[in-house]
């Protein structure tokens, strides 16, 4: 609400320039929104001759206020999309180098899980055999023990020869796997 009391007086020489007398000229179709009123008619009678002026002056003030505002608006928004692209392209780099490292380390440990793993089985295989050839051993020492009670069979004592020679190449066996 604008009242004269803090608007300048109205002086007829510094009418607004956009507004001319009724008559005079036709308003530009362009320029004036549909529903606008003819200004120059309702400018003709007092007290509007003077605060019409005014309002339509604070208007365009205040439009080109808002247009400004808005071209603002929108300049600072170009400015955050910039920000956060840049941001999010940083982001991106980073986390692609570290999920790169990861299938790396993935890969490494996936290899050193299979090797781990085909040497377990190469070392229970070799377990097996060495437990097999110790039994073996420890069967032929049963049996010279048992001969060994013995002497006088002669058979035995052939056996329990043959035996010590069986353990001897077992033994070198064994000493070969390792």
């Amino acid at each position: 609400e604008m009242s004269c009391l803090t608007e300048p007086a109205y002086q007829p020489d510094a009418a607004a320039p956009e507004t001319e007398k009724a008559g005079d000229a036709e308003p530009d179709a362009e320029e004036e929104e549909p529903n606008e009123p003819d200004w120059g008619k309702i400018m003709q009678h007092e007290p509007a001759r003077t605060e019409v002026p005014i309002f339509l002056s604070g208007r365009e003030r205040k439009e080109a206020a808002s247009d400004s505002y808005s071209t603002a608006l929108d300049a600072l928004h170009d400015s955050v999309n910039k920000s956060a692209e840049s941001l999010v392209e940083i982001v991106v780099t980073l986390l692609h180098a570290r999920a790169q490292k990861l299938v790396d380390i993935e890969g490494e440990l996936t290899q050193d899980y299979v090797q781990n793993d085909k040497r377990r089985e190469l070392m229970e295989k070799r377990l097996e055999e060495n437990a097999r050839a110790a039994q073996g051993m420890f069967a032929n020492l049963l049996k010279r023990v048992s001969a060994a009670n013995q002497p006088n069979d002669l058979l035995a004592q052939k056996k329990m020869r043959l035996n010590e020679d069986e353990n001897e190449a077992m033994s070198n066996a064994c000493n070969d796997n390792l």
